[in-house]
């Protein structure tokens, strides 16, 4: 984590020094090879940069969203679904209010879930449920990020975020993915 971070302000001094505008532009027109792509690089660079404060917003919504798909705080209520218990004591079907507690990280048994479950409705519901588990938690620190990327987007004089990121690609924009 410290590599990164030095790394990380190495990289900001040099993209905030006011000769590199200079230093691209005689990048630019010069014959040695690679200089070229070296400055097309930082002038990359210094399209995607983001001032600080907004790196933070955008960071923290990030480490957020990973934070809430990661988490164990929550059940799958599998009803119908339920896989028959190997347990003695719990062979009934279990209804949706009485799904068997997971003892277990969910994302590491759902794959197992889903290879002994051989009714494909119950793979489709239960992995669909699975997908969407903390959809409304998320929702609000999803808009947080799109509204960062659109207003990066907005300041370099694009329409949208994804034609912020195609234009620097041979294909060029969203509409001209979209025709490919």
């Amino acid at each position: 984590m410290q590599c990164q971070l030095t790394l990380a302000d190495a990289v900001d001094r040099v993209l905030t020094a006011p000769q590199l505008p200079q230093l691209i532009a005689h990048m630019r027109q010069t014959d040695t090879p690679g200089l070229k792509q070296l400055a097309q690089k930082y002038q990359y660079l210094l399209e995607h940069q983001l001032p600080l404060e907004q790196k933070a917003r955008l960071s923290t919504a990030q480490a957020s969203i990973r934070q809430h798909l990661k988490s164990n705080n929550f059940q799958l209520a599998f009803g119908d679904c339920a896989l028959p218990s190997k347990t003695p004591e719990t062979t009934t079907q279990a209804t949706p209010e009485q799904a068997p507690v997971q003892s277990k990280p969910l994302a590491r048994n759902i794959a197992s879930y889903l290879l002994q479950q051989p009714d494909e409705h119950c793979r489709y519901e239960v992995w669909r449920r699975y997908q969407t588990r903390v959809k409304d938690a998320v929702k609000p620190m999803l808009n947080k990020v799109l509204q960062q990327r659109q207003q990066q987007a907005q300041l370099a004089g694009v329409d949208n975020y994804a034609d912020f990121l195609l234009q620097q690609q041979l294909v060029g924009s969203a509409k001209q993915l979209s025709i490919f």
